[in-house]
């Protein structure tokens, strides 16, 4: 790793220490911006709505007192075990770290250095989307956390059969979909990466035995949304949802979001196909250094969330926050893989850059959420 070899000292041997003060001037960020409160939006409170009747009358029902149509039942399950949004904003900090640590641990897993795995964590805790989803009352936290262990998980059972982890396996993907209907989009997306290690590694039981796992593990996210569109379909209105009328809106801005990481794209106003082309260029470019499997779910991902209705509702970059850690991951393996002589301050310095312009926008942002927790009330006891 010539880029960074003067680092790798320094990283080798206080890599725990440097990594605790980074999630601790993450954890900083996160308080501030919220001031251990959390900002409400519509989907929040139909969450808290739903917890709080669930805890009340074991149903789950919106703001509206209607049925809860649209929303998977896990969250709003998590939140009923708390009183008050302070304590649950405890447990989302506590999401907070974990999610930094699992990002090591998928790194490290796939043997890659730590000087990579610092570097990453470094990208992830400095960039916007962590906050975005950590400042709200939102469901992505917590996804993420059940994201990452997948990714850890299927490690065990990648190349031979250990019924302990695939079960566990499928547990956590199964808590994915009942957490978020997006779940299925990640499953779909492991099916794919079931198959290639098929191909592989010929090993027919194997793909059998994933293959049963994923379909038990989307079937009771089936069931429930199956269950109330039979028993409340006038709350769903599917015929007023656009489907696959909105897709190349839906790749623009994609691809907005998905540049925004490295550079200011939508300051510059570039047409749609230019950005869409970018888009795609950078993944390719992922697809050459990056991991396989991490590509494979992002891809998928943002494929079938383009097919959605999600420009009808309002598309914007918190649904990409799930897989945005992931494209971290596979920037942080590719600058690895950088072995251009003599240009290392050059790489360094594009890196610096990178760092200062993902913390400039997060501090706009966590300061723009602080003055309005400053100025609203928006937690409701």
């Amino acid at each position: 790793m010539r880029t960074m070899n003067w680092l790798i000292p320094y990283v080798q041997k206080y890599f725990w220490l440097l990594f605790s003060l980074l999630v601790a001037l993450g954890i900083c960020c996160l308080v501030y911006s919220t001031g251990g409160e959390l900002l409400f939006t519509f989907d929040s409170y139909q969450y808290w709505a739903a917890a709080k009747s669930f805890s009340l009358t074991g149903k789950f029902l919106n703001a509206q007192g209607m049925p809860l149509a649209y929303y998977p039942p896990l969250f709003p399950f998590v939140l009923s075990f708390f009183s008050s949004i302070q304590y649950y904003f405890i447990c989302l900090v506590l999401l907070f770290i974990l999610n930094a640590y699992l990002m090591v641990r998928i790194i490290l897993g796939l043997e890659y250095s730590k000087t990579v795995a610092l570097l990453a964590v470094a990208f992830y805790l400095t960039h916007v989307n962590v906050y975005l989803i950590g400042s709200f009352l939102w469901s992505e936290m917590l996804f993420l956390s059940l994201l990452f262990l997948l990714f850890i998980l299927y490690k065990k059972i990648k190349t031979e059969l250990n019924f302990k982890y695939l079960i566990v396996f499928g547990l956590v993907a199964m808590l994915l979909c009942l957490q978020r209907n997006i779940g299925l989009f990640i499953l779909i997306g492991w099916s794919f990466i079931a198959l290639k290690d098929f191909i592989r590694y010929k090993n027919g039981k194997l793909l059998v035995a994933k293959a049963v796992c994923i379909i038990i593990a989307i079937t009771p996210n089936c069931l429930w949304n199956i269950y109330h569109i039979t028993t409340h379909g006038e709350h769903y209105q599917l015929t007023e949802i656009p489907l696959f009328t909105d897709i190349y809106l839906n790749l623009n801005l994609t691809a907005t979001y998905l540049l925004k990481v490295f550079a200011p794209i939508d300051a510059i106003h570039l047409p749609a196909y230019v950005l869409i082309g970018l888009a795609l260029l950078l993944l390719i470019v992922l697809y050459r250094w990056g991991n396989a499997n991490i590509n494979i779910i992002i891809t998928s991902y943002i494929v079938l969330l383009s097919f959605t209705a999600a420009e009808h509702y309002g598309i914007d970059e918190r649904f990409l926050a799930v897989v945005i850690p992931l494209v971290i991951i596979n920037m942080a393996i590719l600058v690895s893989k950088l072995q251009w002589r003599g240009r290392e301050l050059i790489i360094s310095g594009i890196l610096v850059l990178l760092l200062v312009y993902n913390g400039y926008r997060t501090a706009q942002n966590v300061s723009m959420w602080h003055k309005r927790v400053a100025q609203e009330t928006v937690v409701k006891h």
